[in-house]
């Protein structure tokens, strides 16, 4: 949800990139003191509803839409990467890096989690997952974010996953 307008350029594998206001997207997970390493995990579907075409499915679009609660993006990471053994409990730190490249207005968004299944290729408005716990509240984004990434910690969503308490849609 966000409550500033903008779009997100997409980036089907992720180094250093992002979700919203034309960003690029990137995940990284760092482990804990023992085993520490990080590693890049890859984009699988990401994708955008508007509540102004609610039948349309918006999956193969360029960039990524985000526009108070009538745009919202959803972005989907393959954690296989990760070491087999790995656990939540092993994650110290997990972030997205969000590369602003627009803001239209000084505003803020919220990270949610996504509570059902989706793909880039089959999600609308309509038929959209159900959103589940706020992530993250209030990140700002304002003129001086053009052109620079913005990092949002997700290191419970990510020890979540792990621990199969939540599905990586």
């Amino acid at each position: 949800r966000c409550k500033d307008r903008g779009r997100i350029m997409k980036q089907s594998v992720l180094k250093a990139s992002g979700l919203l206001i034309y960003v690029v997207l990137a995940a990284a997970v760092i482990l804990l003191p023992g085993s520490a390493f990080a590693v890049d995990v890859r984009l699988t579907d990401d994708a955008y509803t508007s509540s102004g075409a609610p039948a349309a499915n918006l999956g193969t679009r360029p960039s990524l839409v985000v526009q108070g609660s009538t745009a919202r993006a959803y972005l989907k990471f393959d954690l296989s990467p990760l070491p087999a053994s790995m656990s939540g409990n092993d994650v110290g730190k997990a972030t997205l890096r969000l590369w602003v490249s627009t803001v239209k207005g000084a505003g803020s968004f919220d990270v949610y989690r996504v509570a059902g299944s989706w793909t880039e290729k089959t999600i609308t408005h309509a038929a959209a997952p159900v959103l589940g716990s706020a992530e993250v509240v209030g990140v700002p984004l304002t003129s001086a974010n053009v052109f620079t990434f913005v990092t949002i910690d997700l290191t419970l969503l990510v020890r979540d996953w792990l621990n199969g308490t939540l599905v990586n849609g």
